[in-house]
């Protein structure tokens, strides 16, 4: 049996996510290169709290957003501090997702994701993007296992 690098493992699975989302990933390179390092460090478990972290997030951006026209949507308040504090443990999950990577490794995600500035926070919506259609995929994928 062949075994599989963390390399082409991310590969399949990206290539498989985007099957999934009906091409409708926002940045398959930058998933790609997420899932490697998951797979690199053998971090199943920060893997799916990665993915949830971010659906969760992208569920938050969605009831803010109908909160103006939907009245009610009454603890706004509460939602934006759940929003904040969530986003802010989704940096650290990235940190620590990263914290053995090289210093090349880490200004690339210090640049692209975590700074406080437009493109950063726009690649990071596209992350919280491509790591829900990821959730929703492992998710089917063990719905299916389990009927097996």
């Amino acid at each position: 049996m062949i075994e599989l690098t963390p390399k082409q493992i991310a590969e399949h699975l990206t290539h498989d996510i985007e099957a999934y989302s009906n091409n409708k990933l926002e940045s398959r390179a930058n998933l790609q290169k997420i899932l490697e390092i998951f797979f690199n460090k053998a971090e199943e478990g920060l893997l799916d709290e990665m993915t949830f972290t971010a659906k969760h997030i992208r569920g938050l951006v969605k009831v803010l957003g109908e909160a103006s026209t939907k009245s009610e949507i009454q603890n706004i308040e509460q939602i934006k501090s759940d929003l904040s504090a969530n986003i802010e443990k989704f940096r650290e999950q990235i940190k620590n997702l990263i914290s053995n990577e090289s210093e090349e490794e880490k200004k690339f995600y210090e640049k692209n994701f975590l700074s406080f500035d437009e493109e950063s926070f726009k690649n990071m919506q596209n992350l919280w993007s491509d790591l829900t259609w990821t959730k929703l995929f492992l998710n089917e994928l063990r719905r299916k296992s389990e009927k097996e």
